[in-house]
């Protein structure tokens, strides 16, 4: 069975709960609440175990969907601006590009505070650019980055691309890949 799906369907039911009369209200219903935050983080990381969704329904509507759930559970306005022409682009790009914007989006929710995430994805001569920025706290990532932003950077250039970390204000993430044919 999927990971996923019982990861779902199990803490689907944990929400289910009926107060008892052995527990105070106040506190159930802290515990509820917490139970609902955890459901969907856990929602959010089972969804992402099957990043190839993008395969079906294309990568611009999947980062779409992505920026629907992280905005309807979270207390950030996350916004993208994505080219239609990069469900062109050969799909082992497609797919780090979807783990790239997985990875941001991650560390902006853990290290942030930022109350507004922005991606742009586009292509011009040939090139893909991406670009993401949260109006968060500065963190010295660019001096002392953490496993996910190193992954990223050996997958950048293992496709011949730049990434360059900016943390003046908030945090920033320009990343350039050619496309090669």
């Amino acid at each position: 069975m999927k990971v996923s799906f019982l990861l779902k369907t199990f803490l689907g039911k944990t929400t289910l709960l009926k107060p008892q009369k052995l527990i105070e209200p106040l506190l159930y219903h802290h515990i509820v609440a917490d139970l609902t935050k955890f459901y969907e983080e856990v929602r959010f990381v089972a969804h992402n175990l099957r990043p190839l969704e993008f395969l079906e329904i294309g990568l611009k509507k999947a980062i779409e969907n992505l920026f629907d759930i992280l905005n309807s559970s979270s207390d950030s306005l996350f916004s993208s601006k994505v080219d239609k022409s990069l469900n062109q682009v050969p799909k082992g790009l497609q797919y780090h590009i979807y783990q790239f914007v997985l990875e941001l989006c991650t560390n902006a929710q853990k290290h942030s505070n930022g109350k507004e995430v922005q991606l742009s994805i586009e292509i011009k001569a040939e090139r893909i650019f991406l670009d993401f920025a949260d109006n968060g706290d500065s963190y010295d990532a660019a001096n002392t980055p953490g496993i996910g932003l190193r992954n990223m950077l050996r997958k950048v250039e293992s496709h011949h691309g730049k990434m360059a970390i900016i943390t003046e204000k908030g945090f920033n993430v320009k990343i350039e890949i050619p496309l090669e044919d």
